[in-house]
This record gives structure tokens, C-alpha cells and sequence, in this order.
């Protein structure tokens, strides 16, 4: 396969390389067959894992791009819906927060009333008055999407309930009209709903204006903005409520079905919307509209849209048994939650996607009393991830290497300590320096030229997260090292049989976490002297619970905890935003990820100017070699260059030129050889032979100081710093 790409490959040139989707690339390992692929061969490659040797991740793949690409089945109608109104939804979840705050009750047995009570609340300060059977119905409608079944006499009772406690507190009236009496708000009522009311409505009328905003940008002549912000309005509001819907239903589900539930299936109804504009201009830029919410979302977007996640999952609690939201808020205080690398990476890359999310997780946890821990094995995972930046990137950002790793081209998932810097250093918070940005965020000592195990130990330790080995957790015993064996041999099968298996200690480390969870549920392991009585595992994966071989689920998704969380504790709107975070960290960790385009143009704007400058001077002195290359002219070869791929395009023309130069000295060498062996050689010849090597001496030692310069020189910057 490789031999016909590289074969192929040649027949184009870097400035519009093919693209091969293949699959088993996407891990760090491969990353040096990806640069040679695109360095000397021109070929894209696109990876995707297969599971089980079924390559239906391929399909999954192919439907998110063909989300954002207009085909040339689509039909513009220009017939769009009203964007749906999420108002009832984050009011009465902005008074079930004054509810609860006002009270200062903690809600264990009451959650489902005062979520109930919130939302009759809400629902009446849109309408003049409401009946008792419309009241019934609207929530008997959540419990039956949510559940799939009907609960008419648990909604009636709970509701009597509510709107007696109402009327008694001077909130509700009710006027009887025989068996259906009608309710309306009073005074007292209608100002508690209509100042949070407002808050919604300010909040959303900022997610409307910033939509407005990037469609302005996007429509040239301005003409459809209203109806590209309703489309991209109603797109997202889509995603939120069906999003929230699919964590509550998957809180216990097993991996293969979750995933149907994933973030990336929502893309796919984007197609669904561009079909409903008026023309393909506009569904075009709504593309690049939701490509840049996705890619980096506002603070006005963030805010809103965690607004309504959280006002979703409140909804849910109306109709939900507690039971299927794993446990009550009073169990949060005894139980364990062991930390996956996955949230732990986030939590310490500084600005990075997931940050705020994986922050606000392990504050909500803290506060709502719940025991934090994670293993060491688990934590040096995330000192590995630290140490591959700097081992492939340098330690400065600004290098073509850097430009590789934050824009996805290393085969991977982007790095998170990358791109955290790469976003602070787009708005000016920090200089490109990504040994500093790493040593302060992982708390390595001064003068540290990488990031040590211990490193990240200390500074999990120092933020409330204990980083235990797994034979010094309080009720360790010999029998559970057996176990952890036996299990890791069964998990390595699993993962094996997925094509996720990445080495032996990735999948020790997650049967050290199935033994501990065990442990706490059985009352044998703790974390220092806490009362334990349960545990889960924090992953995004759900492999172990198919090695513990049944009973309740040791993995819990850090956005199902979040929903357990927030619709139980208050949580201000502007600290919201990090739910949409940690979404969108979970759509990286799923394989689609969507480049900024204009952040990388704007950290890497000198190595893109020089690029280009460079890029223009070779293509002029080399015409004819461009031509013999790539069979075009070179005006023709490299028209086309974004700004932004200027650099790897520069690399690969360098790469396949002095290639080309190579072969070139080789044949003459050749011919040089038979000529002096027979006393023929002639002059110009060897003029141009001499020309050939110097050229090619010139190239190498060109090649090894731009990678020097790329990489930085430790041992100098130590001893600049010292002097």
C-alpha cells in the first residue's frame, strides 16, 4: 500500500497533496511514516482505528466530513424553522438555583420536586395561566422521552404536592374551573421568574449576537445573515437538547452503544440544515460557522449553550429515578472517583479544549464532599504526553514541527499541552516557549529540561488529587496483585480484539483501576481516611467493564458525572461554559477534531511569512525542475497554497528536490565512472557534476540548521539563562 501511494503521490506536488484515509495510523508512533508520506511523497493520510477488525469507524469518519462538505444531492429550499426557544428550560433552571441558594436546603429527597417546582414556574411566566392537565402532560412528555415509558400517577402526586407548597408560599394561583383548574402566577411569582427570565433571555440574546457576528464575516454582501444565524442557532440547540438526552440515557450503557450517542452523530444532521437555506453560498458558510463554534467557541457561545446543557439536565431529573442517575446527591460524600489520564491531561494543559471542563469537574466533585483520587501509572501517562512535545516539537512552538503538531499532523490526537499554548500564545498571554508552558503547568523545577513522573505526582498531590501508587492504597493486599494480573492479560484480549491496545503498561494501569473500584465498593480499599462505600473509574472508555465480566458499571463518562453534579448542586452561569469545554474535549477524543485556522495563522505568522517568501524564491530559481517534477508549471503547482500549510509545503518541495538533486548525483556518478574508466569525460561534464555535489553539500547542511534551529540547542538556552 505504501509502495502505490508513494507512486501515486508523485504524480502531484506539495501544494495539493492526495489524501489517503487509512487505517491503525493515528497513534504518536506513527508519526514519522505519516511526515515521510506527506514530506516526500505528497500523500494527506487521514487515520481511523478499526475495532474488531470492522473499519466502521471508516463510515463514522467519512459521514462527519461529508457533514461539512455540500453535495451535489442537496436542494436549497430556503424553507428554515424558528429556532427552538430553550427560555422555560434555562429559567427554571435559574430558579431552581435561587430556589435552592434562598433555602439553603441540601436536596436528596427533594431534587425531583424542586426541579418540578422550577420549571411550572418558568413554564407560567410565558403563558396568562395553564391547566393542571397541560402541566401533567409537558412533564409526563420529558419522563416518556427520557424513560421511554409513561409515569401519569408519580407526576400527578408530585405535582399536587408543588403547586399546594406554591399557592402556600404566595407564588400561585389557582383558579377553579371545574376538574381542570387553571394556575397563574402572582405578584410575588411573576417577579422571582421574570428577573431570572431576563438573565435567560440577556444570555441568549448574546449567543444570537455573536452568530450574527461570524455570519456577518462570512456573507460577503450580508444578504441571508438572519437566516444563517437562525439556521446555526437552531443546529446547536438541536445538538444540546439530544446531546443531554443521549448522556442521561448512557450513564450505564456499554461502549458500543454509547458511542451512538456521541457528539460526532449530531454532525451528521448538519447536512439536514444547509438543505433548508436558500443557496449553496450559505449553506457553505454555515459550515464554516459551526466549524468555528467547534474549533473555538465565544464566551457568549460557551456560556448560553452550557446554560441550556445544564437546564437539560434538570429537565431530566423530572421524570428520572434517582437510581438511573447512579446515586443520590447524599452518596457524593462516600464515594471514590479515580481519575483517567484523559481528564487528567486536560486539568493540567493550561487553556487548552477540556481545560475549564476538567477543572470544573474536580471542583464540583470537591465541593459536593466526593473523594478525588488517581493512580500513579495513570499519571505518568500524562508526564508521557508532556514529554512527546518537547521530544517532537522543540521547545520552542514557533518551528514547522510545531505547526505539524497543532494543526492534527502527526497522526494522533492533538497534544493538549500544545495546544493550550497554542491558544495562549494566539492572544498574547504567553511566548512561544513550550518547556516553560509545560514546566508550569506540570510543576517541574526550575532549569528542568523535561517533565519528570514525580513531577506530575507532586502537582496532582498539591491540587487534591492524590497520585497513589497502586500497593500504597490503605487495604492493599497481595490477593488483589493477582487479580490486577489476571485482568490485565483479559483487558490487553479487548482491546486487542478493538485495535486500541497501545502497550503493556496502558492496560495495567486499567486493571489497577477495575481492582480499586472493587476495593472501594466492598468496603476494603479507601483513599486516606475517608469513609468509602462506593467508587467509579472516570474514563472516556468503557473497555473495563466488559473485563470485570458483569454487575454495575465501573466506568462513569466525565460528562454523565457532570449532569449527576450540576442538576443537583447550583452552579453560576458563567462557570456553565466549561460543560461545552468538556464536550468538545470529548469530540477530540473521539477522532474528529476541527483546526482554527486563523489562531494557527495568527501564532505562526512569522514562520508563515518567511515560508512564503522562501517558497516563491525556490519555485523562481527552479522552473524547470518544477515542471520535470510535477508536470506543471510552477505558477500552476503552487497558486493555491493557504497561508497556513506554507511551511509543510516549503518542507516537502525542499525534501523532493534534494531528492531529486540526489538521484541526480548518483547518475552522474555513474556516468562520471564510466567515463574515466575509459578516458572520456569531457569538461562540461564535470562542471556540471562538481555543481551537482556542491549543491547537494549545500542543501544538507541548509536541512540541519533549520533543524536545529527548529529543535533549540537545551544545553545553550541553560547556560544563557545562567548567565
Amino acid at each position: 500500500m505504501k509502495r502505490v501511494l508513494r507512486r501515486v503521490g508523485q504524480l502531484t506536488n506539495p501544494a495539493r497533496p492526495l489524501f489517503a484515509v487509512l487505517p491503525d495510523l493515528g497513534g504518536y508512533e506513527s508519526a514519522s511514516d505519516l511526515k515521510d508520506l506527506r514530506d516526500n511523497y505528497n500523500v494527506e493520510v487521514v487515520p481511523y482505528t478499526t475495532t474488531r477488525g470492522s473499519h466502521e469507524r471508516l463510515i463514522e469518519l467519512l459521514n462527519v466530513h461529508r457533514s461539512f462538505t455540500l453535495r451535489r444531492s442537496m436542494r436549497p429550499s430556503g424553507k428554515l424553522p424558528p429556532a427552538p426557544s430553550f427560555d422555560p428550560e434555562t429559567t427554571s433552571l435559574l430558579v431552581y438555583n435561587q430556589l435552592c441558594l434562598r433555602s439553603g436546603r441540601q436536596l436528596p429527597d427533594d431534587v425531583l420536586k424542586t426541579l418540578l417546582r422550577a420549571r411550572v414556574l418558568s413554564l407560567l411566566r410565558y403563558r396568562t395561566s395553564l391547566t393542571r392537565s397541560f402541566l401533567v402532560a409537558d412533564l409526563e412528555a420529558r419522563t416518556r422521552q427520557l424513560r421511554g415509558m409513561s409515569d401519569t400517577t408519580r407526576i400527578e402526586a408530585m405535582l399536587e404536592q408543588v403547586l399546594g407548597e406554591a399557592r402556600r408560599d404566595g407564588l400561585v394561583d389557582m383558579l377553579p374551573t371545574g376538574d381542570d383548574p387553571d394556575y397563574l402566577l402572582t405578584d410575588s411569582g411573576r417577579a422571582i421568574v421574570g428577573d431570572q427570565a431576563a438573565t435567560s433571555e440577556r444570555l441568549r440574546d448574546q449567543l444570537e449576537a455573536s452568530f450574527r457576528s461570524r455570519a456577518a464575516e462570512l456573507l460577503s454582501d450580508g444578504s441571508s445573515v438572519d437566516e444563517l444565524t437562525t439556521a446555526a442557532t437552531a443546529f446547536f440547540f438541536e445538538c444540546v437538547e439530544k446531546r443531554a438526552l443521549g448522556v442521561a440515557a448512557t450513564v450505564n450503557a456499554p461502549y458500543e452503544q454509547a458511542r451512538s450517542y456521541n457528539l460526532v452523530g449530531l454532525l451528521r444532521e448538519l447536512p439536514r440544515f444547509m438543505e433548508m437555506l436558500a443557496s449553496d453560498d450559505e449553506a457553505v458558510a454555515l459550515s464554516r460557522l459551526v466549524q468555528g463554534v467547534l474549533s473555538r467557541p465565544t464566551e457568549a457561545e460557551r456560556r448560553y449553550l452550557g446554560l441550556a446543557l445544564q437546564a437539560q439536565f434538570g429537565v431530566h431529573l423530572l421524570g428520572a429515578d434517582p437510581a438511573a442517575l447512579v446515586a443520590r446527591t447524599r452518596e457524593l460524600s462516600t464515594t471514590v472517583f479515580l481519575l483517567d489520564s484523559t481528564t487528567l491531561i486536560p486539568y493540567l494543559a493550561r487553556s487548552s479544549v477540556g481545560y475549564e471542563g476538567a477543572r470544573l469537574l474536580v471542583r464540583l466533585l470537591s465541593d459536593a464532599g466526593a473523594t478525588i483520587a488517581t493512580t500513579f501509572l495513570l499519571g505518568v501517562e500524562v508526564a508521557e504526553h508532556a514529554r512527546w512535545a518537547l521530544i517532537n516539537v522543540g521547545e520552542g512552538l514557533l518551528s514547522v514541527d510545531g505547526l505539524r503538531a497543532a494543526s492534527g499532523r502527526f497522526g494522533g490526537r492533538s497534544n493538549a499541552f500544545v495546544d493550550g499554548l497554542l491558544e495562549e500564545v494566539s492572544v498574547g498571554r504567553s511566548h512561544p516557549d513550550l518547556l516553560a508552558f509545560i514546566g508550569e503547568a506540570c510543576g517541574c523545577p526550575p532549569g528542568a529540561v523535561t517533565c519528570r513522573d514525580s513531577d506530575v505526582r507532586d502537582t496532582l498531590a498539591s491540587s487534591g488529587i492524590p497520585c497513589i501508587s497502586f500497593e500504597n492504597f490503605p487495604g492493599y493486599d497481595a490477593e488483589m496483585l493477582v487479580s490486577r494480573d489476571e485482568l490485565s492479560g483479559r483487558i490487553a484480549e479487548l482491546r486487542e480484539e478493538r485495535g486500541s491496545y497501545r502497550h503493556e503498561r496502558q492496560v495495567r494501569a486499567e486493571a489497577e483501576a477495575l481492582v480499586l473500584v472493587q476495593g472501594f465498593r466492598n468496603g476494603v480499599v479507601r483513599v486516606g481516611d475517608d469513609n468509602v462505600t462506593n467508587g467509579f473509574f472516570v474514563s472516556h472508555t468503557r473497555v473495563i467493564d466488559n473485563a470485570a465480566a458483569g454487575g454495575p458499571a465501573i466506568t462513569i463518562r466525565p460528562e454523565a458525572i457532570l449532569q449527576w453534579v450540576t442538576a443537583l448542586m447550583p452552579c453560576p452561569p458563567d462557570e456553565l461554559g466549561a460543560l461545552v469545554s468538556l464536550l468538545l474535549y470529548e469530540l477530540k477524543e473521539s477522532g474528529v477534531e476541527i483546526v482554527d485556522r486563523e489562531r494557527l495563522q495568527t501564532t505562526f505568522a512569522p514562520l508563515i511569512s518567511a515560508s512564503r517568501d522562501s517558497l516563491a524564491d525556490e519555485v523562481e530559481k527552479n522552473r524547470l525542475l518544477v515542471t520535470s517534477l510535477y508536470g506543471e508549471s510552477a505558477e500552476r503547482a503552487f497558486r493555491d497554497v493557504r497561508a497556513e500549510d506554507a511551511p509543510l509545503v516549503l518542507q516537502g518541495f525542499y525534501a523532493q528536490q534534494a531528492k531529486t538533486l540526489a538521484a541526480e548525483v548518483d547518475r552522474l556518478a555513474e556516468r562520471v565512472h564510466v567515463a574515466e574508466a575509459k578516458g572520456k569525460m569531457s569538461e562540461a561534464e564535470r562542471k556540471q557534476f562538481e555543481r551537482l555535489k556542491l549543491e547537494k553539500g549545500e542543501r544538507k547542511r541548509a536541512e540541519r540548521k533549520r533543524r536545529a534551529a527548529a529543535k533549540g540547542n537545551p544545553s545553550r538556552r541553560r547556560r544563557k539563562k545562567r548567565g
